[in-house]
């Protein structure tokens, strides 16, 4: 048949959903209740519009954590069946500097842990703009880890101030200042300042 190859392809695609629904499905159901909770003990903090927007915030970052935990599985298969012994810094460095594609081995490696870093940063983005809204941080539509940091810190609410404080710090110590150790870092003879 002529579209034997695709069939394989999508059969491996759904054997991957199927692997990734296992583990995944429960975490949007948890949120979700204990999201209705909260609201039951805030009631008096957040109107209709507020739970309509953490509601689609909410389902946004599940999503795109779910699309990148397929990824994150992805690299688990080629991590146990690999026929090559690559460390990470290899994968990043053909994901950043090198951008092989003739070592298909390698390639795999790097389509997965991109499309993981992709997925993630979006994730953890939409994950921030949820937390914009708990914290009523108004007109925020897009952040980077510098602007939510600085959000944080003006929260001046009495019940959301001191958590968004401790949010702040968490982002800070544990997401933030990890990724950009990794990540962000010179790249030789390329100037991103515009000067």
């Amino acid at each position: 048949m002529i579209f034997d190859k695709q069939i394989e392809i999508a059969n491996g695609l759904h054997t991957l959903l199927k692997e990734t629904q296992g583990y995944t499905e429960s975490l949007p159901q948890k949120l979700c209740a204990m999201e209705k909770m909260y609201f039951q003990s805030n009631s008096e903090v957040y109107d209709d519009t507020d739970k309509q927007n953490l509601q689609y915030f909410r389902e946004a970052f599940c999503y795109k954590f779910y699309l990148a935990t397929m990824h994150l599985e992805q690299l688990w298969t080629l991590n146990y069946s690999r026929q090559s012994d690559f460390l990470l810094g290899q994968v990043l460095s053909n994901i950043f500097d090198n951008h092989k594609t003739n070592n298909e081995e390698l390639l795999l490696y790097s389509f997965a842990l991109e499309e993981f870093i992709l997925q993630g940063n979006t994730f953890l983005g939409f994950y921030m703009l949820y937390l914009c809204y708990i914290f009523q941080i108004q007109g925020i539509n897009y952040l980077s880890g510098k602007k939510f940091l600085g959000a944080l810190k003006q929260v001046q609410s009495a019940p959301l101030a001191a958590n968004a404080l401790s949010v702040k710090q968490y982002f800070e110590k544990k997401c933030l200042a990890i990724a950009q150790r990794l990540f962000f870092r010179p790249i030789a003879g390329v100037n991103f300042s515009g000067t």
